[in-house]
């Protein structure tokens, strides 16, 4: 599940790596998954990949991604203690190596699905369309815990950034594609996606935008 490859820029002789790490919930239990057998959540269910290491060997600039969510179910505490954990990891690395203090580190907030999205071949019109769905569905999935998750989230995400005079990492900054995501039950992608439940969010897309605004950028 786990990918790393370097983008070469024929046209400006540059390149940047991009590598995708799955980790459910950014934390590392102390073990190695494989596919076919998972190494963290409640039921020991889902997937810890190691990432700090990687992160914060690296000798150059990097832009670090990361998102957690709806792999906690119920469990807010737990999300409550692991985000803040994750925080502090950000600083440690930052103290332990100076390069890390300049990266840009991003928090992608959490999105639902859309029930029944095989149905529809157009954008709700507007917000208010999309409520009721939701709240009709809230423990669709879990789908309704992750509003209060994000706000947390967000919340730190910005006390944070106000400790200029403390901490030693960077900002965090916020990718949040809540709004333009949650309106468009036509656009989840083909196969496995494309179900009557339509539960998997569309994840991978700001990843996506970002990657083609950074391949401008170098390549360009």
């Amino acid at each position: 599940p786990n990918f790393s490859k370097t983008v070469a820029c024929s046209s400006t002789g540059k390149s940047f790596d991009i590598t995708y790490i799955r980790n459910d919930r950014m934390m590392e239990p102390g073990t190695t998954p494989s596919p076919g057998n998972p190494n963290c959540g409640p039921a020991n269910d889902q997937y810890c990949y190691p990432w700090s290491n990687n992160f914060s060997s690296y000798s150059g600039k990097q832009v670090l991604i990361m998102n957690t969510g709806y792999h906690w179910g119920e469990d807010w505490e737990g999300y409550i203690a692991n985000f803040q954990n994750f925080v502090g990891k950000i600083d440690e690395m930052a103290v332990a190596n100076i390069a890390r203090a300049s990266d840009i580190i991003m928090f992608r907030t959490s999105i639902p699905g859309h029930k029944e999205c095989d149905l529809h071949d157009n954008p709700y019109a507007h917000y208010g369309e999309y409520c009721p769905r939701i709240v009709n569905g809230a423990f669709w999935h879990w789908w309704g815990e992750l509003p209060p998750y994000n706000d947390y989230a967000i919340r730190i995400i910005n006390e944070w950034n106000l400790l200029n005079t403390v901490k030693s990492g960077p900002n965090i900054e916020l990718l949040d594609p809540w709004m333009m995501s949650v309106l468009r039950p036509d656009g989840h992608l083909s196969g496995s996606d494309a179900g009557p439940n339509c539960s998997i969010d569309p994840q991978g897309k700001p990843a996506f935008v970002l990657f083609y605004l950074y391949h401008m950028h170098v390549c360009v």
